[in-house]
């Protein structure tokens, strides 16, 4: 499975980010290489999940004792 780009953190930080941007949404999401798509699925599993939601399987895996 690859390895994502963003972290939980950094994903989040996007998410929140873009109620703070003087861009339009397309510009925002093209400043950071996603598409609309993945931002809609981001907010979709930080609202189900938090911060948790947003790890990768990989990340929650690497950091089970």
């Amino acid at each position: 499975m690859p390895r994502t780009r963003f972290t939980a953190t950094e994903k989040l930080d996007i998410l929140l980010g873009l109620a703070k941007t003087n861009l339009t949404q397309s510009a925002y999401f093209k400043s950071y290489g996603i598409a609309r798509d993945t931002f809609i699925r981001w907010q979709r599993l930080y609202t189900q999940g938090g911060l948790d939601g947003l790890r990768d399987i990989t990340q929650s895996l690497s950091n089970k004792p």
